[in-house]
C-alpha cells in the first residue's frame, strides 16, 4: 500500500513539474484563443483589435539545459530553424486594390519576462523520419538581439477572385 501512495506521489510530481502552466494576463483561470476584431473597414483603412488573453509555457530539459516553450491556443509558432520557437498571429485580409497598406501596432501593453530561455524551432521532418540532431543558434542567443526583430508584417499583396488579398503576421512575444 505504501508502495503504490508513493508511486502515485512521485508520478504526480512528475506531471505537475512537466505540466503546462497557463500564464493569465487578465486573471482567466481557462486558457482563451486570442480574440480578432474588425473595428472598422472602408476604402482608407482596415483596423483589427486583437486581445491576448494569455500563454502557456513549459519547461523542457534538452542536453542538460532548460528551455521553455510558450504557446497559445489556436495559434501557431514560427519555424525559423534555431531561433525561439515563439506564436504568432496569422491573418488574412482583403483590402481594395487602389489602397496602398501601411501596417502598425497602436495602443499595445507590453510586460517584460527575464530569465526565459525560448527553445528554439528545429527543422520539419516528415513523420516517418526522427530529428536526432538539436539545432541552436547559439550566436543569437548569445546575443541582446530580439526575434522575431518585428512586432507586425504584412506580405505582398495576391488575388484571390479578384479580391487583393494580405497576410497579416502580428508577434505578440519578441
Amino acid at each position: 500500500m505504501k508502495r503504490i501512495i508513493l508511486l502515485i506521489g512521485i508520478l504526480t510530481y512528475a506531471m505537475l513539474v512537466n505540466a503546462k502552466l497557463w500564464i493569465s494576463f487578465d486573471g482567466t483561470i481557462l486558457p482563451k484563443s486570442p480574440k480578432i476584431s474588425v473595428l472598422c473597414s472602408d476604402n482608407i483603412q482596415t483596423i483589427l483589435d486583437v486581445e491576448l488573453f494569455g500563454y502557456y509555457i513549459e519547461k523542457q530539459y534538452i542536453n542538460n539545459e532548460g528551455y521553455s516553450t510558450i504557446s497559445i491556443p489556436g495559434l501557431s509558432n514560427t519555424l525559423h530553424e534555431g531561433m525561439p520557437s515563439v506564436p504568432y498571429i496569422n491573418e488574412v485580409i482583403g483590402i481594395p486594390s487602389e489602397v496602398a497598406i501601411n501596417t502598425s501596432i497602436n495602443n499595445a501593453t507590453y510586460e517584460y519576462v527575464d530569465n526565459v530561455k525560448l527553445i528554439p524551432s528545429q527543422e520539419l521532418l516528415p513523420e516517418v523520419q526522427i530529428n536526432t540532431d538539436f539545432t541552436i543558434n547559439n550566436q543569437f542567443y548569445n546575443s541582446t538581439e530580439n526575434f522575431p526583430d518585428l512586432e507586425e508584417c504584412a506580405s505582398n499583396p495576391y488575388i484571390l477572385r479578384d479580391i487583393r488579398i494580405y497576410n497579416i503576421s502580428i508577434y505578440p512575444f519578441i
